[in-house]
């Protein structure tokens, strides 16, 4: 078992779930903020995961030479002529 010190602002929060009843004692609190605290760096590695494969498989593609040139100027006018339509047509 490890023991923690809790000061400051924490413990003002530690203090406060107690006395609202949501938490029985500072070691529920402790339980209940690292099990969230768990799950938030699980969906961050997920992400991060993820992200790393989309990068492989961007890669892939342009090494594969699925890619095309993308013509800036003519993907702002496209998006300029969409714009255009939409609002004169409300």
């Amino acid at each position: 078992m490890k023991k923690v010190e809790i000061t400051g602002p924490a413990e003002e929060v530690v203090d406060r779930l107690i006395a609202s009843g949501r938490c029985e004692d500072a070691n529920q609190v402790v339980e209940i903020s690292l099990r969230l605290l768990g799950k938030e760096e699980m969906e961050r590695q997920a992400k991060l995961e993820a992200l790393r494969e989309g990068i492989q498989e961007g890669i892939a593609d342009v090494e594969a030479g699925h890619v095309a040139s993308m013509d800036m100027e003519a993907i702002k006018q496209e998006a300029r002529r969409r714009f255009e339509q939409q609002h004169h047509s409300a």
